[in-house]
C-alpha cells in the first residue's frame, strides 16, 4: 500500500484523480490533514480526513495513522509543513527510508524563520527527519541546492514536476483584445507575491507609455484574507475601474480561460510559487515576468525558455516568434506521459 499524507489543498484533488486513473493497479490511501473543516474534502473512498490540529485528532484517528504509516510499503510526503507528520515520524524513525518527500517550496524555506522556541523545537524535528528521509522529489535543481543548504538530506534525488496541475493541457484560446492590455499580478493573496511593490512599478510604466486601455487581473481566491483587502483598496486606489480583482474560485475552463485572454503576467514572489500558472501562462504564448533571484528563473534558462524580469518591466506583448518557441517546448516537456513516467519511479521502482 502506497500511503499519501498532505493537507486538503486545491491541487490535492486533481492529483488524486490523476494517479488512480493511471496507477488503478496499485493499492493507494490518501491522509488529507483537514484545517478549514467547511472545506470540501475529495470524492474518493480511498481518501480520509483527519483533523489538522494534534490535540484535535482524536485516539482512535491517532492509532489508524500510526498503523497505516507502519503498514505502507511507501509513504509520500505532500508537503513537509504539518508538525503532525514530522513529529510522528521523528518517533517512528524506521519508516523514513521508504518516505518520499514532494517539496512545495514553502515547505523548504519555512525552515529559515526560526524565530521562536517552539519552531526551533520543530525544527530540529523537521531537520531530522528530512536528513533521514529515502527520497527527495523536486524539479528545479536550485530549490535542491537549497534543500541541502537547509537540511544536509543522505537521501536520493528524484527529478519530477510532481503534480497534474504543472501539465500544460489547454485547448482554449480566448482571442485578445489588441485595443487594451490584459495584465495578471500574482496568483494568490498570499503575502509572499509582493503585490504593492509590482502595484507601483506597473503604474510607474503605465504612466511613462502613457496607457490608457489595460485590465489589471488580480486572482486573490486563497491565501491571507487580511492582506487581500490591502491588495483590493491599493489596486482599485491606483489603477480605479482597471482593476479587476478576482476573489472567488473559478471553474477549471473559466480560470483557463482567462488565463488565455491576457497579455502579460507578472510573478514578484521571493521564491518558487505559482508553478502551474506560469507553466500555462508561457504555454498559452504569454509574456510572464519573475524575478531573476528566484531558482526558478535558472531552470527556464536551462528549458531554453524566454521569460522576462519583474525589476526591467516592459509592457509588450510577447513576440510570435518567442511564443511559438516557448509554447513548443512547455507542451513537449509538460505531459501527461512524462508525470506519469515520473510517478511510475516513485510509486514502483
Amino acid at each position: 500500500m502506497i500511503l499519501h499524507i498532505s493537507p486538503n489543498v486545491v491541487f490535492i484533488h486533481q492529483f488524486i484523480g490523476f494517479v488512480e486513473k493511471s496507477f488503478s493497479e496499485l493499492e493507494m490511501k490518501y491522509v488529507i490533514f483537514q484545517k478549514d473543516q467547511k472545506k470540501r474534502l475529495p470524492e474518493n473512498s480511498k481518501v480520509q480526513k483527519l483533523n489538522y490540529s494534534l490535540t484535535k485528532i482524536g485516539f482512535a484517528s491517532l492509532i489508524s495513522l500510526i498503523r497505516d504509516i507502519n503498514k505502507a510499503d511507501r509513504i509520500v510526503l505532500h508537503g513537509l509543513n504539518e508538525a503532525m507528520t514530522f513529529l510522528l515520524l521523528f518517533l517512528m524513525p524506521w519508516n523514513l527510508k521508504k518516505s518520499y518527500w514532494f517539496t512545495w517550496g514553502d515547505d523548504v524555506y519555512k525552515e529559515v524563520l526560526k524565530n521562536s522556541l517552539k519552531l526551533k523545537l520543530l525544527s530540529f524535528f523537521k531537520k531530522f527527519v528530512v536528513r533521514n528521509l529515502g527520497f527527495i522529489v523536486v524539479e528545479i535543481d536550485g530549490e535542491y541546492e537549497n534543500i541541502n543548504k537547509f537540511f544536509n538530506p543522505r537521501g536520493e534525488r528524484i527529478k519530477s514536476f510532481k503534480y497534474p496541475s504543472n501539465i500544460f493541457t489547454s485547448t482554449i484560446t480566448e482571442g485578445i483584445n489588441q485595443d487594451s492590455l490584459n495584465i495578471l499580478v500574482g496568483n494568490s493573496s498570499d503575502p509572499g507575491n509582493c503585490h504593492l511593490e509590482m502595484f507601483r512599478a506597473l503604474k510607474e510604466e503605465l504612466a511613462k507609455k502613457g496607457l490608457q486601455n489595460y485590465n489589471i487581473v488580480c486572482p486573490l481566491s486563497y491565501g491571507s484574507d487580511d492582506h487581500a483587502e490591502k491588495v483590493i483598496k491599493k489596486g482599485e486606489l491606483l489603477f480605479g475601474s482597471n482593476f479587476m480583482p478576482l476573489t472567488n474560485f473559478l471553474p477549471l475552463d473559466e480560470y483557463q480561460k482567462m488565463l488565455s485572454s491576457l497579455d502579460i503576467a507578472l510573478f514578484n514572489h521571493r521564491r518558487q510559487q505559482a508553478m502551474g500558472n506560469i507553466i500555462n501562462l508561457i504555454g498559452l504564448g504569454k509574456k510572464v515576468f519573475i524575478r531573476k533571484e528566484v531558482t526558478t528563473w535558472d531552470y527556464f534558462e536551462q528549458l531554453n525558455i524566454k521569460v522576462y524580469c519583474t525589476s526591467e518591466l516592459e509592457l509588450e506583448r510577447v513576440t510570435e516568434d518567442i511564443a511559438n518557441k516557448n509554447s513548443e517546448i512547455v507542451k513537449a516537456y509538460f505531459s501527461k506521459e512524462k508525470l506519469q513516467s515520473d510517478l511510475k519511479q516513485v510509486f514502483t521502482a
